[in-house]
């Protein structure tokens, strides 16, 4: 980094001038890039969105400063960086000034930002600092009282609110909601954005939201994407060097993940690379990076733990032992040059929240006929995926199953499902899908995005048409609302700009206002007797009576 003459900006209030940074050059060496879209970069230092004069004491954006020359000397000049305090008192002046929107959301994410310096950054940064689990992380940190609470979540709702609609915004915006645990939005939000370089950030903010988890991430340190190992929630167990085969762990297994350094896998014996089990070999403790292409799981396992493989870049393959009936959450999370399970007749009897997901490579899913119990967010990010049979016994279809399977085409819903939860299908490529007569709830944007949907058949006791539930679905030409249905609510058929025509078999109760907005319907066909109810409903369309 090498400074220049120093800047001398005008303050706006009194005129008084303060020499301000300017570089000559400056590189990009021990940077930082965190999810609430701070950048540090300490060689190359930007000033601050907001500056304070140091004659009258007040506060103003950048931008509002006149710029009159450089000083003749050279010199680093002033960043404008502030503390916690002054960034409070500055956004409850300027916040409380100002009714323009950009100005606005300028003002209320320096702040956001700021306070998450303060008291949310310095924790997680250690961790991957230290290679530790984040909550073994000790220290004097600081923490924020019930007003810094208060005044962050209004300058969050605030940014919110005035952020515009590019895609830059929309990943942050979607950042921010998903930090206030307001999780569907935050998800419906991503699901808009479109630019193929943000889409790494938006897999990462999609998996914690999937989990329910509203922590500030950093994404890149030293211009490598963060292994969220090091900050996920569960515990780990210290490795021992006199122990080079296997793990002895008192407590329950399954709620452990083994993390082995680099210093500690160097006098691992070969054998340990096979995986790091239990002392009985039941349990499935990790699979040591970096490892063969190829990985079978010795055949007296019958679980594969929590985070066993997650993130394991190095396997294509995997064969399942015939004794294997659990599958942990996060196990395979991410393996993403994974393109072959073999199951080896095994009778899988559970598999836990995001075990596949983002295994992009992975086409074919053929040893769940057994299984019984699905978490959350179990095949989600699976791009190759084109066709599955679910299990003949599920009852249930999770939240964000098959969530962003964009290649999905051929989906079979056993006739035991009867609820299939929100988001599950969101953004596959289904074109054709008929619902069991079992179900009787399906949650919000369940189909939402599904581009290629041309024909959908809904089940004789649904009730409730959800919010969003076929959103964007633009090739939906037709659908039939079954008797039982008595609601539709908001934005259920927005932007199916293809369907033309509805059949209501019954008298729907509620129809919201926004539930076929800027869909491309022309006309409803309804039963001869709530002909008159359905002509107030959609006074401009077309009403046709029939006997149905």
């Amino acid at each position: 980094m090498l400074p220049a003459a120093a800047q001398l900006y005008k303050c706006p209030h009194c005129g008084k001038t303060k020499p301000m940074l300017s570089l000559m050059s400056g590189n990009t060496f021990g940077g930082e890039l965190w999810s609430d879209g701070r950048a540090i970069y300490p060689m190359l230092p930007k000033l601050s969105t907001i500056q304070k004069c140091s004659c009258c004491g007040r506060y103003s954006l950048l931008d509002k400063w006149k710029d009159t020359g450089r000083t003749s000397n050279k010199s680093f000049g002033e960043t404008g960086e502030l503390t916690y305090s002054e960034a409070k008192d500055a956004y409850i002046e300027l916040s409380a000034s100002t009714s323009d929107a950009s100005e606005l959301s300028t003002i209320s994410i320096s702040f956001v930002q700021a306070y998450n310096d303060q008291f949310r950054r310095s924790r997680p940064r250690k961790a991957i600092q230290e290679n530790k689990h984040i909550n073994s992380i000790s220290g004097a940190f600081d923490t924020p009282d019930d007003e810094d609470i208060r005044l962050v979540i209004k300058a969050t709702n605030q940014a919110i609110d005035t952020l515009d609609d590019s895609d830059d915004s929309s990943l942050l915006k979607a950042e921010l909601l998903r930090e206030l645990g307001r999780w569907d939005e935050a998800l419906r939000l991503l699901g808009t954005i479109t630019n193929s370089d943000e889409k790494w950030i938006v897999d990462i903010l999609t998996y914690h939201i999937a989990l329910k988890d509203g922590r500030l991430l950093p994404l890149v340190i030293d211009g490598k994407e963060v292994d969220y190992g090091c900050c996920a929630n569960y515990a780990t167990i210290v490795a021992n060097k006199d122990l080079p085969n296997s793990i002895e762990v008192d407590k329950s297994i399954e709620s452990f993940v083994h993390i082995l350094s680099p210093e500690i896998r160097k006098d691992i014996a070969r054998d340990a690379l096979s995986g790091v089990y239990d002392k009985h070999a039941k349990s499935l403790l990790k699979v040591v990076t970096p490892c063969a292409k190829h990985f079978e799981i010795e055949n007296q396992t019958y679980h594969i733990c929590d985070y066993a493989l997650s993130r394991n870049f190095d396997i294509e393959s995997l064969t399942f032992s015939e004794n294997l009936r659990s599958i942990g959450s996060k196990s395979l999370y991410g393996c993403k040059n994974l393109e072959v399970v073999f199951p080896k007749n095994a009778m899988i009897e559970s598999i836990g929240d995001c075990a596949f997901m983002n295994c992009k490579s992975l086409k074919e899913i053929g040893f769940i006929d057994s299984v019984q119990f699905l978490g959350r967010s179990v095949f989600a990010g699976m791009d190759k995926l084109e066709s599955i049979k679910l299990p003949k016994d599920l009852c249930r279809i999770p939240e964000f199953t098959f969530f962003e399977c964009e290649s999905l085409k051929d989906v079979e819903i056993p006739e035991s499902v009867s609820v299939i939860e929100s988001f599950s299908f969101q953004h596959t490529a289904i074109t054709h899908l008929s619902i069991p007569n079992r179900v009787v709830k399906l949650g919000d944007a369940v189909f939402s995005r599904c581009f290629q949907l041309e024909q959908v058949t809904l089940p004789n006791r649904l009730n409730v048409i959800p919010e969003r539930t076929f959103s964007s679905c633009k090739y939906l030409r037709e659908i039939e609302i079954p008797k039982s249905v008595k609601t539709i609510m908001k934005e259920a058929f927005d932007g199916t700009e293809s369907l033309i025509t509805v059949r209501f078999h019954g008298k729907v109760e509620h129809i919201d206002d926004t539930a076929f907005k800027d869909s491309g319907l022309e006309a409803v066909i309804v039963p001869f007797w709530a002909k008159s109810y359905y002509k107030k409903v959609f006074p401009n369309l077309t009403i046709k009576s029939a006997i149905l």
